[in-house]
């Protein structure tokens, strides 16, 4: 295990001050998330036989929101382009036959009432339930990561049908309670 570490691994830090006053043409976004895979790509010594990303893409879309405003004439773009970014260097760091974890917290105590859950109960109802009441991080969304993988062009074909691995319980930051699931990718 290495560390390599300080990567922009949304690749539009540089960007955002420009978009938060002039927000980008769609032509753009895309140009951007290209040029993003190919910079962090080339950091990083990969590929690798298995790579995870551990609750960064809520992170990075919670720094998009306040970097733009929660208001912003294309933030819904943006956020789905970062999501497709960290997506496509996932796959691309991970060698042909490896793996690729995506880890992430899907919600929080704030928003669901996840301290209330008896103990020992299953998570995956829950997760479904979360899902239903869209009471989710928005990056975080599991149909929408499917939906991407299957439909995005520079990700359908590159992993397997992705595999949920069954969600838990985290307390962490905020002295809040996480709810943690992760979708492993096995690269073709």
């Amino acid at each position: 295990m290495h560390r390599h570490a300080p990567v922009d691994l949304s690749g539009l830090g540089t960007r955002l001050p420009g978009w938060k006053k002039t927000p980008p043409t769609f032509t753009e976004i895309e140009n951007a998330a290209g040029q993003a895979v190919k910079e962090i790509s080339a950091r990083l010594p990969g590929p690798f036989d298995v790579v995870a990303s551990a609750c960064v893409i809520t992170q990075m879309s919670f720094h998009l929101t306040e970097a733009l405003g929660e208001g912003h004439l294309v933030l819904g773009p943006i956020r789905q382009s970062l999501v497709v970014t960290h997506l496509r260097t996932l796959l691309e760091l991970t060698a042909s036959g490896g793996q690729a974890l995506l880890v992430t917290d899907l919600t929080s105590s704030n928003a669901y009432p996840l301290d209330q859950l008896a103990a020992g109960r299953a998570l995956g109802p829950v997760m479904d339930d979360v899902v239903a009441r869209h009471a989710f991080y928005v990056a975080a969304d599991p149909n929408l990561i499917k939906r991407l993988l299957r439909r995005e062009t520079t990700l359908r074909g590159r992993a397997a049908e992705p595999e949920l691995i069954e969600p838990w319980l985290w307390t962490g930051a905020f002295n809040r309670t996480y709810l943690v699931y992760g979708l492993r990718l096995r690269r073709t």
